[in-house]
């Protein structure tokens, strides 16, 4: 948990993001794609070091993924089907009565909603670990 000066240091950390944002959004600037043909503009990288420096200086301790970073190991990562097997399975041993008979993972197009979700998605395990000791 983060304490008050923290807290703090957090909010002050988005304000500067933002207005660094706001800074590049004021004038004329380029749009790069990347692999995914998501867009990548200036605001998106100065927001992300600012934040990314930032979080390191307020809780050095705690990996950070963003989605303009890649610092974090593979070893370390985890796909959404591995974390929904990670959570379901402590839940099936915390909780009797709930089974699990599989999990199966599917496509994108195959969901039945609109929704979109990133090509490569992760989570970070040590960080899901420290915050629920899986």
């Amino acid at each position: 948990m983060l304490d008050n000066n923290q807290k703090r240091a957090v909010i002050e950390l988005a304000k500067s993001a933002g207005e660094k944002i706001m800074a590049i959004y004021a004038q004329d600037f380029d749009v790069d794609y990347k692999e995914d043909s998501s867009p990548l503009t200036q605001a998106d990288l100065a927001s992300h070091h600012c934040i990314l420096d930032g979080l390191r200086e307020i809780m050095p301790d705690i990996p950070v993924l963003s989605e303009e970073s890649s610092e974090v190991e593979k070893r370390n990562r985890m796909s959404w089907y591995e974390f929904a097997q990670k959570i379901l399975g402590q839940t099936e041993k915390s909780v009797p009565d709930i089974k699990v008979k599989s999990i199966l993972p599917i496509k994108s197009n195959e969901y039945k909603t609109n929704a979109t979700r990133p090509k490569n998605s992760v989570l970070i395990s040590k960080r899901i670990k420290l915050l629920g000791k899986l």
